[in-house]
């Protein structure tokens, strides 16, 4: 379960907006990283952590490095979850992007779940040896009526209602019937309020367990 960030600026709850033309360009687009995902998972987590690092030592936000692989300079959201033991710490993310690239989102991200995810207790820089990583990279939101017949595996959720969202991504969930009653308590929804329903496929970039600790 994570936190969506604002398009634009740093909230709780966003609007999310779609198009077609958007969500045929990032189908695309996810397919690349899907091809390449053993060669970003590196850059991408360590990028992470090296941002919550310095944020959380310094309270300064990093400059992505210029060596980064081309596909880093796309445009595109991504979620960045920490967890520990299984159990997460923190996550927050955008759907479509906010920042001027990949490298730029992550960055932004990985703050974002480290110091500014309201579910969770911040993040002291003396836990981040304890902690895993994982950089989701966000695919095109697809308009469902009913999610059941979408893996829980294979497939996240987006619910939205006129003033709140609730995010399940990919692999969070066991059950659909748990998913959507998940993604309805986040979003705070009363009885009878009307919501949309998207589902939507990440390209997961998980850090190593079994890194080198500091």
């Amino acid at each position: 379960m994570c936190g969506v960030t604002e398009l634009r600026t740093w909230g709780w709850f966003s609007w999310i907006l779609i198009g077609v033309a958007l969500s045929c360009a990032r189908a695309s687009s996810i397919d690349d990283f899907a091809a390449s995902q053993n060669t970003l998972r590196a850059p991408a987590v360590g990028l992470a952590r090296r941002a919550v690092e310095t944020y959380l030592k310094t309270g300064k936000t990093i400059s992505p490095p210029r060596d980064l692989p081309a596909l880093f300079r796309r445009n595109v959201g991504a979620f960045v979850t920490m967890s520990k033991d299984g159990r997460r710490k923190g996550c927050k993310g955008t759907f479509e992007p906010a920042a001027g690239n990949l490298a730029e989102e992550i960055i932004r991200a990985a703050i974002g779940a480290a110091a500014a995810d309201r579910r969770y207790r911040p993040i002291r820089a003396n836990e981040l040896a304890d902690l895993i990583f994982t950089v989701s990279i966000i695919g095109p939101l697809k308009r469902v009526r009913e999610s059941d017949g979408y893996s829980t595996r294979d497939y996240g959720l987006l619910l939205r209602t006129a003033s709140s969202t609730g995010v399940i991504l990919p692999g969070e969930a066991k059950t659909a019937s748990w998913r959507l009653a998940e993604a309805k308590r986040q979003a705070g929804m009363r009885a009878g309020q009307s919501y949309e329903l998207f589902v939507f496929k990440t390209v997961a970039l998980r850090e190593d367990a079994k890194r080198p600790r500091r």
